[in-house]
């Protein structure tokens, strides 16, 4: 026996700790010493230490969750996988601060959607927005109630994409520290940003200030609430501005009808498996009742699951990304405070900005983030500065050259940057890309 577990540990050489095989997790289980081993190699690459006292209970919550994990993934007509990550030593009250969708005083479907039903709609068999490039890459919200504003933005930053051909990584801080910072209704007070919130209250704070959201950027996100800088920070929703917030209608169908024209915020409700989920078809049924706590964003579909893009950081689940069964009870999924969308409106302006990250999320979660190298988007844009009073002394600054002040620091590609005979012209050099630009933008 003892021969037979050295060979075990041996086979986890090379392996991280999610990596793990289904049979050797539960083999490993078995003995109390290949489980502290374990531990140790799962505190090592989450790079986490305690001590004396919190360390043996942490283990023992450990151990509870890696034996969820393997009973799981044992199971036969499971279509998900499930593995150990950066949640499987927290508790349980540790866990719940990850999610923060709050229904408290909100009347059923306040938003009458004109997306009754998806059979009245030619709604294509599958969609997937991150393959159009319209989905920012995968954000961490932490241990704040915060749910809600990433689901909220996820759509927001979709949809401006869609509509103005700009992808724009929008401030979640904005919405955490604003929101509920005043005016606010008596049922809400007991809300304060990391507590928790509701999408369509984020989209009705910036329909009453002119339609506005700042850009991540501009506005970075800190996983606490703050003092509202809302007014003092530049407004990104340069070419589409926020007008209100799109209930749908219960049930799947609408969802998925809304889901064809664009992404939206999602509300279900998370459990232990769903934060141990690592790839696959997540279908839920261990949930008690149908409250949602937890807001995410739909970023696209097939006919047998639902893309849902998390603000768990791009290590828990697929890269961050999950799959949803459709046509299944996945714990109030297209229930009662279903999803809903940013309505937008246009300005008349074009947004100049150069487009942010997008996702790179393959079918099976494998591949990374990548940045938006399409030089169509911007190949015809004309270059200016997004601030009026750029000095050149901030060009030493990457933010403020490569995004504030790309004129004053010199950070145009040039139009003509080669002569009739393909040569680069004078202070250029022909990068990677094949295009000839100056040496810092290679």
């Amino acid at each position: 026996m003892r021969q037979f577990m050295i060979a075990i540990a041996l086979c986890l050489v090379g392996l991280t700790i999610s990596e793990v095989p289904v049979l050797k997790l539960g083999q490993i289980l078995q003995s109390p010493g290949q489980t502290l081993k374990l531990f140790s190699q799962y505190k090592a690459e989450e790079h986490i230490n305690f001590g004396a006292s919190e360390n043996r209970v942490r283990f023992l919550i450990f151990k509870k969750n890696a034996q969820l994990v393997s009973t799981l993934n044992s199971a036969p007509e499971e279509t998900a996988k499930f593995g150990l990550n950066f949640f499987s030593s927290q508790s349980s009250g540790e866990k719940h601060k990850w999610l923060g969708l709050n229904t408290t005083g909100r009347p059923l479907n306040t938003y009458i959607s004109s997306l009754v039903s998806s059979k009245a709609y030619n709604t294509p068999k599958s969609v997937d927005w991150v393959k159009e490039g319209a989905v920012t890459t995968v954000k961490k919200q932490g241990s704040c109630g915060s749910c809600w504003a990433f689901g909220a933005v996820g759509a927001m930053e979709s949809r401006y994409k869609i509509k103005s051909g700009r992808l724009r990584a929008f401030s979640e801080q904005e919405y955490l520290d604003c929101t509920f910072s005043q005016g606010r209704e008596e049922s809400f007070k007991k809300q304060d940003g990391c507590g928790g919130g509701f999408p369509t209250l984020a989209y009705d704070y910036s329909t009453n200030h002119g339609g506005r959201l700042a850009a991540e950027r501009d506005y970075p996100y800190e996983s606490k609430m703050g003092e509202c800088r809302g007014t003092k920070t530049p407004n990104a929703a340069v070419a589409l501005k926020i007008i209100g917030g799109e209930m749908l209608p219960l049930g799947e169908s609408s969802s998925i009808a809304a889901l064809a024209e664009g992404p939206i915020w999602i509300a279900l409700q998370v459990t232990n498996a769903f934060f141990a989920y690592r790839s696959g078809v997540f279908k839920d049924t261990t949930c008690i009742g149908d409250q949602p706590n937890h807001g995410v964003t739909g970023v696209g579909y097939t006919e047998t699951y639902v893309l849902i893009k998390n603000s768990w950081g791009k290590t828990w689940g697929a890269k961050g990304f999950m799959k949803v069964a459709r046509n299944h009870d996945s714990c109030g999924l297209w229930k009662e405070w279903n999803a809903g969308y940013p309505m937008l409106e246009a300005t008349g302006k074009k947004d100049k900005g150069i487009n942010d990250k997008k996702s790179g999320y393959g079918d099976e979660g494998n591949s990374e983030d990548q940045e938006d190298s399409s030089e169509d988007d911007n190949e015809n844009t004309a270059c200016e500065d997004n601030y009026s009073d750029c000095k050149t002394i901030w060009c030493k600054y990457t933010y403020f050259a490569k995004d504030q002040c790309q004129k004053t620091c010199k950070m145009c590609a040039e139009k003509d940057g080669e002569d009739g005979n393909g040569i680069c012209n004078p202070g250029l050099i022909r990068c990677p890309d094949g295009v000839c630009k100056h040496e810092h933008m290679c």
